[in-house]
């Protein structure tokens, strides 16, 4: 009687009644820093799709990746699945912001999970590089494309027909939110829980469900803003783009926005600006003539760290915006 011959290797068996499991992962080395993700959703060995897409410079990491397949998870609307990744620091960072009954675990580079979300991550990235090749062809012929927007988010008021609106802009997508009306110079009707509700919504439409656990403190930060912005709203019918204080903060500890990409200009007084890039600030002023701003915006770029890529990518977007700043009124 001959030996049972020994069954080929399968994927583990996976319960009717077990959440669905997913495997993901993301891949860089798009133009401008930016990435794809993919990943694999299994109801059974024999039960899966592939899902992926586009992840912009500042998203392009394995937290961007978790953040679209979360908020890929919340619009499906599933109850219940279980997430995984080759990388252990992502894990270690997020794993305890998921809420049960979803958990996030590691699994070996050459599971065959992760390898078919590695390969849909890849595949993912065809049409954007060969799109990327039109447009190189199109520099090529002397036309221009303007720099692309970093991730910070930037905030306005403006009052048109006496009504109320905030706008919000994030890589240079804007979003507008109506917050209520002026009755009367500098008086304004807001209903704030109406408010609230609004912007939560808003919010997590830009930035996915990643950012929900830090809204309340967002929220909070913006409201805030609102009401040191009244005064500027007596003066001119639209504020000057601004981030809001703390809201940086709070969106590189969600993982929604990497460090690098970081750039804030506001006055320091009535005398001195105050320019920071990532960890590194620097304070100038402004009764010296002819200030070279292009020099200043590029030295605090690199001794940040900034590389060649950031450099040609960013400096003249971050010295356009310096030198806005200083053509605007000073409240």
């Amino acid at each position: 009687m001959s030996a049972a011959a020994t069954p080929p290797p399968s994927f583990p068996a996976f319960p009717l009644a077990a959440p669905i499991t997913i495997y993901f992962d993301f891949c860089p080395h798009l133009p401008n820093q930016a990435g794809t993700w993919g990943a694999v959703f299994y109801a059974g060995p024999a039960d899966h799709h592939r899902v992926g897409g586009l992840l912009p410079a500042h998203t392009a990491s394995e937290d961007g990746a978790l953040n679209e397949l979360l908020r890929l998870i919340h619009a499906l609307n599933l109850p219940a699945a279980q997430l995984y990744t080759d990388h252990p620091n992502l894990v270690a960072r997020r794993a305890a912001e998921l809420p049960a009954p979803f958990t996030l675990a590691t699994c070996h580079p050459t599971h065959p999970g992760h390898r078919q979300a590695l390969e849909e991550a890849q595949r993912q990235q065809e049409p954007y590089t060969t799109v990327h090749r039109w447009g190189q062809r199109q520099h090529g012929a002397g036309q221009h494309v303007p720099p692309q927007p970093t991730g910070e988010l930037q905030c306005r008021y403006r009052l048109v027909s006496q009504a109320l609106y905030l706008d919000l802009c994030i890589s240079g997508l804007p979003d507008t939110l109506r917050l209520g009306r002026q009755h009367a110079p500098g008086q304004f009707s807001v209903d704030a829980q109406e408010t609230q509700t609004a912007l939560h919504h808003h919010l997590l439409r830009i930035y996915g469900p990643a950012l929900a656990p830090h809204l309340p403190r967002l929220e909070e930060l913006i409201w805030k803003d609102f009401q040191h912005r009244q005064t500027e709203l007596t003066r001119h019918p639209c504020t000057a783009w601004a981030t809001p204080p703390g809201v940086q903060k709070i969106l590189l500890r969600a993982g929604v926005i990497t460090p690098d990409q970081t750039f804030q200009c506001r006055r320091a007084g009535r005398t001195n600006l105050r320019l920071s890039y990532g960890s590194c600030q620097t304070i100038r002023t402004l009764t010296r003539p002819q200030r070279d701003w292009a020099h200043i915006v590029r030295q605090l770029m690199r001794d940040a760290g900034a590389t060649d890529h950031d450099l040609l990518q960013f400096q003249d977007l971050y010295t356009q915006q310096v030198l806005d700043l200083l053509q605007e009124p000073q409240a």
